[in-house]
Order: structure tokens, then sequence, then C-alpha cells
């Protein structure tokens, strides 16, 4: 799939002091915020390593007289894509955060000015990084408009396999100051890095159909589910539920479902206001706000019908480009997998749906379809001709394009 979009994120500006009427405007390669890379996410492969070099400016009426950074991890999460790595238990979480080597430092046209982690010699490890206090360099003379460059570089070790398919996001919070004093004005403009570890990277998520009895043996953290569903037996109530659970949804709507009536629908997570949207043609939107924010690796697409009825789902769209695949079931169940992707950082689902019977009407949880979003804990692989698993291209670094994060 080809994905196109872009992501923005809020800026805080803080004053710790006052400086007159004066102002500091830190700018970040002439904006208020820099994402790494502009989008999607890119691979660091064993022995493989990064630098990136982003531009500051102050377009504020005063110099500025330090620049501070400190490092916060937003995501991390262990990888279930990769099957050259070797750690893939959940227990410990992802190991991208010991392994990589992390480095930040300031330069003036080409000169260094000094490194806020790592040195000369050698990089410092992120896990160490991410929980030290900000780190600041002076500057000699101040930031105005003329710029100085901040240039941060990433190692994975050669040899090492234990984070292949883990995922880390963090943020660069880069804070200009006006005086070398903690009590100066200050300007916080961030910096966002998203990188996966491993072999390579798919053009494409992963798409897996599933048998009943593959989709059984799944074993998913589950972060919320929709479902769309017959309702009261005989009542020509159709019932949708969005929550964390299917018993325990946070919010429903019901309405009448016609025999072979095509209703599309709609599941989008907008990670900016962290709410999920459920749509059905003809009922009210279901919103929830999920209890935590990911990694979201794997969708779980699930249709269920009884016998001498159909439950079918087709035409779906992942952020507007094709599944490839539909389901139509009878008696029985169905599944798709679509996994390698990182839903946390945004998407949207869309697909028709229709249930269809032939003698009496199903009743509740005889016929429906459910659209699961969390992580996959252990791997269900179709070993069938229906499987339409895709290999993983070459030994690459490179990036994805997708509306947030789509890895």
């Amino acid at each position: 799939m080809t994905r196109t979009g872009t992501a923005t994120y809020d800026v805080s500006d803080s004053t710790g002091g006052s400086t007159d009427e004066d102002d500091l405007d830190l700018k970040l390669q002439g904006g208020d915020a820099d994402r790494i890379p502009a989008a999607g996410d890119f691979v660091l492969a064993s022995g493989g390593s990064y630098t990136h070099q982003t531009q500051l400016t102050n377009d504020g009426s005063i110099g500025g007289e330090s620049i501070s950074l400190g490092v916060s991890t937003v995501t991390t999460g262990e990888g279930t894509t990769e099957p050259d790595e070797s750690n893939t238990s959940p227990a410990d979480g992802g190991e991208l955060d010991d392994e990589l080597q992390f480095r930040a430092s300031l330069e003036r046209d080409g000169t260094l000015l000094g490194y806020f982690f790592g040195s000369s010699t050698s990089l410092a490890s992120y896990s160490t990084v991410a929980t030290q206090p900000d780190q600041t360099i002076q500057l000699s003379p101040p930031l105005g408009s003329a710029p100085v460059d901040f240039v941060f570089e990433l190692e994975y070790p050669t040899g090492s396999t234990a984070a292949y398919g883990d995922r880390l996001a963090f943020d660069l919070d880069l804070t200009l100051n006006s005086r070398v004093s903690p009590a100066g004005w200050s300007d916080v403009d961030t910096t966002r890095v998203s990188l996966q570890a491993g072999a390579g990277q798919t053009s494409d998520p992963t798409i897996t159909t599933l048998t009943q009895q593959e989709y059984n043996s799944i074993r998913m953290q589950q972060s919320f589910i929709a479902q769309g569903r017959i309702g009261g037996h005989g009542s020509g109530v159709k019932e949708h539920r969005l929550g964390p659970t299917i018993n325990n949804p946070k919010n429903r709507a019901n309405k009448d479902w016609q025999n072979n009536e095509t209703r599309p629908f709609t599941l989008t997570y907008d990670p900016r206001s962290q709410i999920v949207t459920y749509s059905n043609q003809g009922t009210n939107d279901l919103t929830y706000s999920p209890l935590d924010t990911g990694p979201y690796t794997d969708l779980l697409i699930y249709a269920r019908a009884q016998s001498a009825a159909t439950t079918r789902l087709s035409n779906m769209r992942l952020n507007g480009d094709s599944v490839g695949q539909d389901i139509q079931v009878t008696n029985g169940g169905s599944a798709i997998r679509v996994s390698n992707v990182s839903l946390e950082e945004g998407f949207t689902l869309e697909g028709d749906a229709i249930i269809q019977w032939s003698r009496k009407k199903p009743s509740q949880n005889k016929q429906y379809y459910r659209l699961r979003v969390g992580r996959v804990t252990s791997r269900s692989r179709s070993t069938g001709s229906n499987s339409t698993e895709n290999s993983p291209q070459s030994l690459v670094f490179g990036t994805r394009n997708g509306p947030y994060i789509v890895r």
C-alpha cells in the first residue's frame, strides 16, 4: 500500500522568568516542530547507523544564550513481525531501548559547540540517556536569526538481533533559554523520532487470512474492539458496540438490520485526541478513549455466520488503500490479520458489511463482524493456499509514507 499524509505535534512554550517585553521563539527547520522521518518509520538494521541534522533559529526579539536537550520515550514495544528476532518475549518488553546507541551535539558553521549526550569518541546507551535530566550547551554569541545545527546520531550494534521488529518513538525536547541561569525565558520545541529495528522493512502491511482454528489460537493484548451484530431474536434490530471488550463496551447503538443490505462501516483512531470512532451507516457514531496508547501492531477483522446465512466484509481499505482481501463466511468464522503496522499513530479502516439469511433471522451472537485492535502476543500463520502473507524485502534502511506512522 502507498499512504500519504502528514503528522503534527503540539508545541509548548514555557516562561521561567521575566525579561521585560522581550521574547524567544525557537524554530526547528523554520517551524515549531520537526519529525524524523517526515512520514513513516525508518528501519535501523544490525550494524546500521543514522545521522540527522536540524537547523535551529530564533525568531524572538532577544538572543538565546543556551540550548538544553531532554530525551523522553513516547512508545516502545516488542516486535512480532521479524522472524529473525532473538528475543520475542513480551515479558521484558522491547529491546531496542537497550540496544540503541545515541549521541547529540550542536554545531555552528561546521564547528562543534559541544555534546548533549555522548562524546567525541563514543555514543551513549539510549536507555541511560532517556533517564537523565536535560543537558545544556552555552552559546556564544547568543542564538539569533543566524542558525546553529542540532545533530543527533543513532547506531544499532553489529551482530545483535535481540531488537529485530521492535519499535521505538521518542521526543527530543529542545529548550532555548534567554540567559545562563535557569531563571530566564525558555521556548521549548519538540523533535519526534520514530524508528524500527530489523533486517528490513516491507513496503506494505502484512495481510494474512486465518481459518477459525487459526483465529482461535491467536493471543492478543486487545486495546479496543468494534462490533456489528444482529440484536434481539426476531426483533429486526442490529447492535453495534465499541469499547475495551465486547461484554463491557463503552458505547453501543441499535438499528434495524435489513436482510442482504449493504452497510458501509468506518473505524478511525486519532492519536492527537486519542479517540476511536466507529460508525455504521444509519447509526450514530460511537467513540471511545482507549486506556492504553499502544503500540497497536495488529488489526484482526473477524466475521461469523450461522447455517444458511452469510456474513460478508468487502471493499476494505486501510488509510485509503485496499486491504486486498474480502471475508465471506457461511456456517462458521473467518478472519484477516493485518500486521506489521503501527496503528497507534493513526488509521482509518473502511469497508462494506452485508448480513444475509435465507431462513429464520439470526439472533445476537450467531451473526456478526468484529474489528479488534491491539498487539498479538503469539503468532498464528496460515499454511493453506489462502495465505497472503507478504515476504520481507531485502535488507534496507528506508521510510514509509503514511498518515501519522504506519510501519
